[in-house]
C-alpha cells in the first residue's frame, strides 16, 4: 500500500499543481458525477486560465491527497500522484460570490466556511483518506486567528450516499435536513466550541465554484 500525504495548493499555484488539479477534478466528474454540483461536459471545456483561477485565490484553499514517492526518488513531482481533493471556501469568498446559507442552519454571528469538491479516487478508498482530509480542513478552519466569530463549516451530501454520510457522522456531523434548492441533497452539520471541545456546530456543504 502506498504512503499518502494531505497537502494544500500553494498561492500562487505552480503549473504542476494546475495540471494535477484539473486532471483529478475531471476524473472525479467522470466517475462520480452525482458527487458534484457540476458536470464533466461543462468543465472539460475550461481553459487552463479558468483552472488556474480556481486555485489562484487567497480566500479559497484547495487540499489534495498525494501518494508519496519512495525516499530514494529525488524528483518528487515526477512520481507523486493526486488521489483526492477538496476545497475550502472562506467567509470572505462566500461574501464575494453572494452565497447565503439557510438561516436555520446558522446561528447568530457565525463565520461560515464551506467544503466543496470532496472526492477520493475509487482505487484509494477505505484507507482513511476521507477522514484525513476532513480533519485537515477542520484544523485549517479553527487555526485561523483572524476570524473572531464562532465558526461553522458546511457541506452537502446526496441522501443516497450512505458511505459519505456515515463518515461525516462518525466525525461528529449531524443531519441538518434536506436542501430545498437541491432535491436529493442533505446538509450535515458539526461545530467546535471556543474552548476546543467538540459540539455539533460545523456544517459542510457541497457546492461547486463557477469561477
Amino acid at each position: 500500500m502506498p504512503a499518502y500525504a494531505v497537502s494544500t495548493v500553494p498561492y500562487p499555484p505552480t503549473e504542476t499543481h494546475v495540471t494535477s488539479y484539473f486532471t483529478i477534478r475531471l476524473l472525479g466528474l467522470q466517475r462520480d458525477a452525482h458527487a458534484f454540483g457540476s458536470t464533466y461536459g461543462r468543465e472539460s471545456t475550461f481553459t487552463r486560465e479558468q483552472w488556474r483561477a480556481r486555485l489562484d485565490a487567497l480566500d479559497r484553499t484547495t487540499f489534495f491527497v498525494r501518494t508519496e514517492p519512495p525516499p530514494s526518488d529525488l524528483v518528487a513531482d515526477s512520481t507523486e500522484t493526486w488521489v483526492g481533493t477538496a476545497s475550502l471556501l472562506s467567509p470572505a469568498f462566500l461574501t464575494e460570490v453572494g452565497f447565503s446559507p439557510p438561516r436555520h442552519l446558522v446561528e447568530e454571528d457565525e463565520a461560515v466556511y464551506i467544503l466543496v469538491g470532496m472526492w477520493i479516487h475509487t482505487d484509494h478508498r477505505r484507507r482513511g483518506l476521507g477522514k484525513r482530509v476532513i480533519e485537515t480542513v477542520m484544523e485549517k478552519v479553527w487555526s485561523e486567528d483572524g476570524e473572531t466569530r464562532r465558526k461553522v463549516l458546511m457541506l452537502q451530501v446526496h441522501e443516497q450516499n450512505t458511505a459519505a454520510k456515515g463518515l461525516y457522522e462518525r466525525l461528529g456531523f449531524v443531519d441538518g435536513g434536506p436542501d430545498s434548492d437541491s432535491p436529493g441533497e442533505i446538509w450535515m452539520t458539526f461545530r467546535k466550541d471556543r474552548k476546543g471541545g467538540t459540539s455539533q456546530v460545523c456544517t459542510l456543504r457541497r457546492i461547486d465554484e463557477d469561477r
